[in-house]
């Protein structure tokens, strides 16, 4: 059994939910807590990285979905796959939990998803925008469905 399918079977065991997509696993998530215990379960099987978080609006749902993306350089084969998490949260007030003491790399990745979608990450050590000015902020997350961009008119 190749070391894919090692990880998959020992997830399984976990009672986690795992779908295959290619050379990705996604595992969704439904509360805070479950999501910590599932991102510190993975760093033990040799995850330990995080390459993205990033975030999708649903609007129609009343929903942000958050994708915890990790990697592997440590073990060999893992490298070539991707683990995804997902938890969904609601829009009216999106928070979860900062995760930088498990993956110190995701201190940025969450500082962008704050400035970008306004998920506030409890515990993170520097809230802070990260790549807009607070001049630059209007009150609406640039990355939400709502957001506008003003329209220049073409001068002739």
């Amino acid at each position: 059994m190749n070391k894919f399918n090692e990880l998959i079977e020992k997830l399984k065991l976990e009672g986690l939910t795992i779908e295959k997509e290619d050379k990705a696993l996604r595992i969704r998530v439904s509360t805070a807590e479950e999501l910590v215990n599932v991102l510190n379960k993975l760093k033990m099987q040799g995850f330990d990285h995080i390459k993205s978080i990033t975030a999708t609006d649903l609007p129609d749902r009343n929903v942000l979905e958050v994708s915890y993306i990790l990697g592997s350089y440590s073990h060999d084969k893992m490298y070539e796959t991707l683990m995804i998490i997902t938890i969904s949260l609601s829009r009216d007030n999106p928070v979860l939990p900062s995760i930088s003491e498990i993956f110190p790399s995701s201190v940025y990745h969450e500082r962008e998803c704050y400035e970008m979608f306004g998920i506030k990450f409890e515990g993170h050590r520097d809230q802070r925008h990260l790549l807009l000015s607070p001049e630059d902020f209007t009150g609406i997350y640039p990355l939400r469905k709502e957001f506008k961009i003003e329209e220049e008119g073409i001068r002739g």
